[in-house]
C-alpha cells in the first residue's frame, strides 16, 4: 500500500511540476485546478485547461514604436501590434458581417502601417491610420481576441475541465433522451460533459435504426457516412463483413476507424437485441493511459508522437489505408489531440530502419500495457434502450465475449459537426 501512494504522489508531483497545478480541493490526492493546460490528480483525474482573460474595464493606451500597450489597472498589460490591429478591422468594408469573412486581401495588408490618432474610452478604442482608414474595436471584442489569448486549438479557451478516470473510480454519466429533446439546456450539458468526460449514456432510445440515427444527428449534428453503412452501422455475427465486430469474439480495447483520415471524431452503440450470456461494453479513457506512459515513460510517449503507422482494412473490393503517429498533439496547446490505436488493424511496418524498430516495438507495447490494465476499465451491460456517445478520439471500446445473439447498432459522427455542436450548443470555446 505505501509503494502505491508513494507512486501517485509522484505521479501527482509530476503533473504539478509540468503543469502548474495549484492547491487541492480536497485532501493530500485530491482534484487539482491549474493555471496551465493539463491536470492529473487523483481519483478522479482532471486535466483543465483554463484561461484568464485580460480586462479593460479601466485601461491606458499607449502609442509604442510598433504597438499599443494596453495597461489595465490592476497592473496586467497587452501588446498589439499595428499591423495585426489593422487585419483585423472588423467595419464593413474589410469584414463581411453576414458570412463572417474578411474582404481585404492578405497581399495588401502593410506590415509597418502606423496609426496618426488613437482615441480610448471605457468602451472602445478608434485608430485612424496612416492610410486615413479607421478603425473601431470594441473592449470586449479585444478582451476575447487580443494577440496570445489563444490557449487551444481554435478560439483559444477551454474553459470546461476535461476529467481523466479510471474505471473502478467512474460512475458514467447519463441523461434520459426525452429530457435532451424537449430541454436545451440538458442537451447543453451532455456536449459539456462529453468534452470533460469523452463518454456518456442516454437512456428512453428506441431500437430503430431510425430512432437511433436521430439521436446521433441530435447530439453531434451529422452522421459520418461509410462504407459499413450511410448511416447506422447493423453488426451481429453472421453478416458478411471482414470485421471482428461481426463475430461473437471477444474485442480488447481499441480506437475505430484507425484506417481513416481522419478516423471518425464521435460513436454511438447500441446493443437493441440479445440473447445468452456475456457481451458487456467496455470503456476507457485513453488520454488517462497517455498521461501515466508520459509521466513514466516519457521517452516512449514523444515516440509515439513522432513515429507514423499504417492502419489498413482489407476485403475484396477495398483497400483502405492511414499513416499517422498513434498519438497527435495540438499544435497550439500541446497538448493531446487525438489517440488512434488499434493493435488489429495495424498494416506490416516497413516505413521504420532496423535501427529504429525495436525503440517503436518497445513504446507501443508500453502504451498497449497501459491500456490493457483491467484496473482502468469501465464494463456495462447495455439494455436495449440504452445509447452510448464517446469521443473515438480518446475513449478506447472493447467487447466481452458472447453466447446467443447480439445486435449491435452505432453510427460514425463527423470531426467538424462534432465540434461544432461543442460551439454552438454546448457553449465551449473548443
Amino acid at each position: 500500500m505505501t509503494t502505491k501512494v508513494t507512486r501517485l504522489n509522484g505521479f501527482i508531483t509530476y503533473c504539478i511540476k509540468i503543469h502548474k497545478l495549484i492547491k487541492p480541493c480536497y485532501g493530500d490526492l485530491g482534484k487539482y485546478k491549474c493555471t496551465g493546460a493539463t491536470t492529473i490528480p487523483s481519483h478522479p483525474h482532471t486535466r483543465t485547461v483554463s484561461h484568464k482573460a485580460a480586462t479593460f474595464d479601466s485601461t491606458t493606451v499607449e502609442v509604442k514604436d510598433d504597438h499599443l500597450l494596453m495597461t489595465e489597472e490592476g497592473g496586467g498589460s497587452v501588446r498589439i501590434p499595428f499591423y495585426w490591429l489593422r487585419d483585423n478591422c472588423r467595419c464593413s468594408s474589410c469584414f463581411h458581417h453576414d458570412t463572417n469573412q474578411i474582404l481585404h486581401n492578405i497581399v495588401d495588408l502593410n506590415l509597418d502601417i502606423k496609426p496618426t490618432d488613437v482615441q480610448s474610452d471605457h468602451c472602445e478604442v478608434t485608430i485612424t491610420w496612416d492610410d486615413c482608414h479607421k478603425t473601431v474595436f470594441s473592449n470586449s471584442w479585444l478582451r476575447e481576441y487580443f494577440p496570445g489569448a489563444a490557449d487551444n486549438a481554435m478560439t483559444g479557451k477551454q474553459d470546461i475541465y476535461q476529467t481523466l478516470w479510471q474505471g473502478n473510480y467512474f460512475n458514467m454519466p447519463s441523461f434520459e433522451l426525452v429530457d435532451l429533446q424537449n430541454d436545451r439546456p440538458t442537451l447543453k450539458k451532455l456536449l459539456q460533459t462529453l468534452h470533460e468526460y469523452g463518454v456518456a449514456l442516454i437512456g428512453g432510445v428506441d431500437t430503430s435504426s431510425e430512432a437511433h440515427a436521430n439521436v446521433a444527428r441530435l447530439v453531434a449534428g451529422g452522421i459520418q457516412s461509410t462504407f459499413y453503412h450511410p448511416e447506422v452501422c447493423v453488426a451481429s455475427p453472421g453478416l458478411d463483413i471482414a470485421d471482428t465486430a461481426y463475430t461473437n469474439l471477444a474485442i480488447p480495447l481499441h480506437t475505430d476507424a484507425s484506417y481513416f483520415s481522419p478516423p471518425c471524431r464521435g460513436m454511438t452503440l447500441q446493443i437493441t437485441e440479445r440473447s445468452g450470456n456475456g457481451g458487456r461494453t467496455v470503456m476507457s479513457d485513453g488520454f488517462y493511459a497517455l498521461e501515466r506512459l508520459r509521466f513514466s515513460q516519457p521517452e516512449y510517449f514523444q515516440l509515439l508522437c513522432d513515429t507514423s503507422i499504417t492502419a489498413h482494412y482489407l476485403d475484396d473490393e477495398r483497400d483502405m489505408r492511414n499513416c499517422e503517429p498513434v498519438v497527435k498533439m495540438n499544435s497550439n496547446t500541446k497538448q493531446v489531440e487525438r489517440l488512434r490505436f488499434n493493435p488489429f488493424d495495424r498494416a506490416t511496418i516497413t516505413n521504420l530502419p532496423y535501427e529504429d524498430m525495436l525503440e517503436f516495438y518497445k513504446a507501443y507495447q508500453a502504451l498497449a500495457k497501459e491500456i490493457y490494465d483491467d484496473e482502468k476499465a469501465f464494463k456495462i451491460l447495455l439494455k436495449p434502450d440504452q445509447m452510448v456517445v464517446y469521443d473515438n478520439w480518446r475513449i478506447l471500446h472493447a467487447r466481452e465475449s458472447f453466447t446467443g445473439h447480439r445486435v449491435l447498432k452505432c453510427t460514425y459522427l463527423r470531426h467538424d459537426d462534432w465540434m461544432s455542436q461543442m460551439r454552438k450548443i454546448g457553449g465551449l470555446r473548443v
